[in-house]
């Protein structure tokens, strides 16, 4: 009898350890929601809707320029905190730019929302600001207003920027970073804040804490040229070193905004540490969407929407058919709005002067050629690509294609700015999948081709050499072409044409077409005690990535040959 239950003692006390030995295994689960570029925008919320100004839309006139829903702002922001308020999440965090303007009525007006929504649902918010929030404000001012929503709970600030870190649980660790600052869109991360982000960082890991970082400016690059047109958007200085300074302190995931953009890229350090930087798109644009994060064994990512507004929170001026749709569809409302004002914000730019001012061109000859271009550009963005919607016979991009020899293959765009928009919004929205073989990349690319070819025709053959090199200089493409060559009748220019969008053009309409990374959307990534061996590709893995890049080439190579 002792025997046996010494047995079963011995049985139970075994049992009892392996049970804790899984528990001990099994990470604590934490579920926190991610939101960024809320943009509250009082000045268009509380003043009429301007009918009229946006050229592409009669029921749209109202949507801003690039494709912000500015006078619905704060509808939007109302609507995401009562979809927070009854989500299973513990925590919110706002990435920056919560305000447009930054001045000081909007952020107290924010603040009183952001206070009552805390009261109300019993979760708590964190937020840093963004380089819109400091515009007519400053730093200590902006903390003064937001110290309930982080400062009050920290255990440690930065005097100088007001970074701060506060637990999330008693396993995870927040480092929220302020990376704005007043009077430039470029970020501030200086290497005395990298030391207080290293000290925090070390202090976590002392700890056994599991830290995640937030700032508003990426730590490395989601977009092609975004670091070239944009100098500062992306923190990028060697003697910084962020992306595998967070590798080395163990920062696994980091939650960003600023560049409006729904993507996910991992980067893996000298010591093959991967880590992951999760860019989330500006709510305050279709489709306004918003990140779900649950931390566990795991790392679940998923992306949610604001789905309803309160309309009666919108200003008068809107058509009724725009308000109808924001009623009984506000995710297609949200569409129509932004991709109306993408499109009008890219007929701006691709204007003379607007891409005078993109490029930062300070060379006078240049200026000098593309002011002489400027109308016959404007032009072909607006002309029908396809004949059939052509007002005037033979007045469309695929009747000058048949000049030059070549064709376009059929898709539902009307012209190459449509295209471009199209483009632009399925990078924004994440998960696009454009490959390069498609109808759509092969349409775009030679339109393209046709479109700088009609641009340039009135030019002599030395400016026109120099004009395609400088672009090629500009996209960081040496190219050892001597464009004088195709400077001859138009079907050698086309020629010439081909070589520029085939080197320049093509690789970052690829970049915007496809997504290489994980998935941006809705995706399960490592969690932070995953070995890194796992997330090694076995070897069977690795074959099948090369022998679907392989087909994808010659799939472009075939779709690309000239048309007969």
């Amino acid at each position: 009898m002792k025997r046996f239950i010494s047995l079963f003692i011995s049985l139970l006390m075994i049992c009892s350890f392996s049970v804790f030995c899984v528990s001990a295994q099994q990470s604590e689960e934490l579920q926190i929601i991610v939101a960024t570029d809320l943009h509250l925008d009082l000045e268009s919320c509380k003043a009429e809707a301007v009918e009229g100004t946006n050229p592409v839309s009669a029921d749209f006139a109202h949507a801003s320029n690039g494709g912000q829903l500015h006078y619905e702002s704060e509808a939007i922001i109302d609507g995401f905190l009562n979809q927070a308020a009854q989500s299973d999440s513990e925590y919110v965090l706002l990435a920056g730019d919560l305000t447009h303007h930054g001045s000081q009525q909007e952020h107290i007006y924010l603040a009183q929302m952001l206070a009552q929504f805390e009261a109300e649902s019993g979760k708590e918010i964190y937020l840093v600001p963004g380089n819109h929030d400091l515009r007519e404000s400053t730093v200590e001012q902006f903390w003064q207003y937001y110290a309930p929503f982080g400062h009050s709970q920290a255990l440690e600030i930065d005097e100088a920027t007001g970074s701060y870190a506060v637990d999330l649980s008693d396993e995870y660790r927040l480092i929220a970073i302020n990376s704005a600052c007043s009077g430039k869109d470029g970020h501030n991360v200086t290497t005395q804040l990298m030391d207080w982000i290293k000290a925090q960082g070390e202090k976590a890991k002392r700890e056994g804490k599991k830290t995640v970082a937030m700032l508003h400016h990426n730590i490395m690059e989601h977009i092609i040229l975004t670091t070239a047109l944009n100098n500062g958007y992306v923190i990028s200085e060697k003697e910084l070193d962020i992306a595998n300074v967070f590798a080395s302190l163990g920062i696994k995931y980091t939650f960003t905004g600023h560049t409006h953009h729904h993507d996910i890229a991992s980067f893996e350090s000298e010591d093959g540490t991967v880590i992951y930087s999760v860019l989330t798109s500006s709510m305050n644009a279709y489709p306004c969407p918003y990140r779900t994060v649950t931390f566990g064994d795991k790392v679940k990512i998923e992306t949610d929407k604001v789905e309803t507004i309160n309309t009666s929170m919108l200003p008068g001026g809107i058509s009724d058919a725009a308000m109808n749709m924001a009623q009984t569809n506000f995710t297609e409302y949200a569409k129509m709005c932004t991709y109306s004002g993408i499109e009008y914000r890219l007929s701006a730019v691709t204007t003379a002067d607007g891409l005078t001012a993109l490029l930062k061109i300070e060379d006078e000859d240049i200026k000098a050629i593309i002011q002489k271009v400027g109308d016959r550009l404007e032009k072909i963005l607006h002309t029908p690509l396809y004949e059939k919607d052509a007002a005037v016979e033979g007045d469309s991009i695929e009747n000058l294609a048949k000049m030059y020899k070549t064709t376009l293959p059929a898709t539902e765009h009307e012209t190459i700015l449509k295209m471009l928009t199209y483009f632009y919004q399925s990078h924004a929205e994440g998960d696009e999948n454009i490959p390069s073989y498609s109808a759509d990349v092969i349409a775009l690319t030679r339109a393209v081709a046709v479109g700088i070819n009609y641009t340039l025709a009135e030019l002599s053959g030395e400016e026109y050499a120099q004009i395609l090199s400088f672009a090629l200089k500009s996209f960081g493409i040496n190219v050892p072409v001597n464009f004088l060559k195709y400077a001859g009748d138009s079907i050698k220019r086309f020629e010439g044409c081909e070589i520029f969008v085939t080197t320049a053009v093509t690789p970052v309409i690829g970049e915007f077409g496809t997504d290489d990374g994980p998935a941006d959307n809705n995706v399960t990534l490592p969690g932070y005690d995953e070995l890194k061996e796992d997330n090694e590709l076995t070897f069977f893995e690795k074959l099948m990535e090369i022998f679907k890049k392989i087909i994808d080439i010659v799939r472009t190579i075939f779709a690309f040959l000239p048309q007969k």
